[in-house]
């Protein structure tokens, strides 16, 4: 900054109605200025103002992921209790076979799971960011 600041002794008074208060308070959290006071005063003398603006596309896509990971998770806990229950089956090697297979295959599901969760959140953390 180039100008020096000196303390500010002068009060300005604005009156609005309630839905362009709202407004410009939407505005002013939506910017990276540090007081209400700055960001009006950056108005009112036409500076600059940086405006944030929150990615609903990747809000929208994580939350489906979300509810993806969620039914994937209900799959893989039925996938569990067909397993449990075929461990539980009377002696038959065919069975304990086909049950140890499907333990092996369950662990993949969850990981795969997991890792699909992480990726989600990943891409969203770079879509924020932008």
């Amino acid at each position: 900054m180039d100008q020096i600041q000196t303390k500010r002794k002068y009060r300005i008074s604005l009156y609005a109605n309630q839905a362009d208060y709202f407004k410009i308070r939407e505005r002013y959290e939506r910017s990276p200025c540090q007081s209400f006071s700055s960001y009006t005063r950056k108005m009112l003398l036409q500076q600059t103002v940086l405006i944030k603006e929150h990615n609903l596309t990747a809000d929208e896509w994580l939350t489906a992921m979300l509810e993806l990971k969620a039914e994937l998770e209900v799959v893989s806990k039925t996938f569990q209790d067909a397993v449990a229950l075929l461990q539980s089956a009377p002696d038959n090697t065919e069975l304990a076979n086909f049950a140890a297979q499907l333990t092996g295959t369950q662990q993949l599901v969850a990981e795969k799971i997991e890792q699909i969760l992480s990726t989600a959140i990943e891409i969203h953390e770079i879509w924020s960011q932008k």
